[in-house]
């Protein structure tokens, strides 16, 4: 999730301590990355940072901010401006977003501020998409059916949000990175419970008091990164129940300030957003080792990495972010860099 300045001040000067304390160890060695060069795709006024994102099948990008409690939709036609396309009511901010459904999303959202949330404010909302829209004359209800899925009464701070297995229509995973738990919620009825809590999630004394942060199942795995360890780590799960069939493995540390991430199609590698420190991080899956393979002043605040779809060749990568305005200002931003066989690099091996 975004964090204020100070708090990322603060926050650097905690995960640079571990990154100090691991970064030399050789349990997670340092592999060479390509720098990846990013650019600011598309600002989305109104916001003062974006927080995560999903692709839809169109191409256009959904964005969540948590500085604000609309969902906006950045058209992938970049000649085109950002759209508002739901309201989410009794929030200030949104936080993780998925897809069970074609054009069928579902988001948190929390009467949050700063790292402060409001007891019992943590909800899950349904937004359906599936009715097309129209980009002119939009308004802050453009064509989203928004409805309440539940409000999760004793959670601390929903941040990061996953579907549990790719055919599974009717749950999705909610990481609470205060209280250091993953909850399973069924969508269908509103049911949720604890499903996972484990050492490897939970927040650190004289950290921010953010644990696992960034959560997506792959194969029968959850991946996750802890913010306050500088961790990327994984626990194998049962695809039906959610519950833990096994012991969680930390893959690679020393990471400054991970925040949510995507894993790439073959599952060997994952691309971290480093939330204030202006960078990405690689992590080669297999081997346990992590490098910076991004830094740019378009990552400003970046939160959240998602691919986008791919012509002929090209692979493109979206990071939300915030840019600074003229007036020291910051408003909600895409990065975003694409690459090929063009550049000299193997974007098949790299992304895929």
């Amino acid at each position: 999730m975004h964090l204020p300045l100070s708090s990322n001040v603060h926050l650097l000067a905690v995960l640079f301590s571990v990154l100090f304390i691991i970064g030399f160890s050789t349990a997670f060695p340092v592999i060479p990355a390509p720098n990846l060069g990013f650019s600011t795709f598309k600002t989305v006024p109104g916001t003062t940072t974006l927080e995560n994102i999903a692709i839809r099948k169109s191409g256009d990008i959904l964005v969540t901010s948590v500085s604000s409690n609309i969902l906006y939709q950045v058209p992938r036609d970049s000649s085109m401006p950002p759209t508002p396309v739901a309201t989410i009511p009794n929030a200030l901010g949104l936080l993780g977003v998925v897809e069970l459904e074609a054009d069928i999303f579902y988001v948190i959202g929390s009467q949050i501020s700063g790292l402060d949330v409001v007891p019992g404010s943590n909800a899950v909302w349904r937004v359906d998409l599936r009715e097309p829209c129209s980009f002119a004359n939009a308004t802050d209800s453009m064509g989203g059916e928004v409805s309440l899925v539940a409000r999760i009464a004793d959670g601390q701070l929903l941040n990061g949000m996953s579907r549990l297995s790719d055919g599974d229509r009717a749950h999705v995973l909610l990481a609470d990175s205060m209280a250091g738990v993953v909850y399973r919620l069924d969508v269908h009825t509103g049911a949720y419970e604890i499903v996972m809590r484990d050492p490897s999630m939970d927040p650190q004394l004289g950290g921010l008091g953010l644990g696992i942060n960034g959560i997506h199942v792959h194969g029968e795995s959850l991946y996750f990164t802890n913010l306050d360890l500088g961790t990327f780590a994984k626990i194998p799960i049962c695809l039906e129940t959610g519950l833990t069939t096994g012991p969680a493995k930390t893959i690679a540390g020393g990471i400054v300030a991970g925040d949510d991430f995507a894993i790439f199609q073959d599952g060997k590698k994952a691309l971290i957003a480093n939330n204030g420190a202006l960078t990405l991080t690689l992590v080669d899956i297999p081997g346990g080792s992590a490098s910076v393979t991004a830094k740019s002043t378009s990552l400003q605040a970046c939160s959240a990495v998602a691919f986008g779809h791919t012509d002929e060749g090209l692979v493109s990568v979206y990071v939300t972010s915030s840019t600074v305005s003229s007036d020291g200002s910051t408003v909600g931003s895409l990065a975003f860099a694409e690459f090929g066989s063009g550049d000299g690099r193997d974007a098949s091996s790299l992304l895929l």
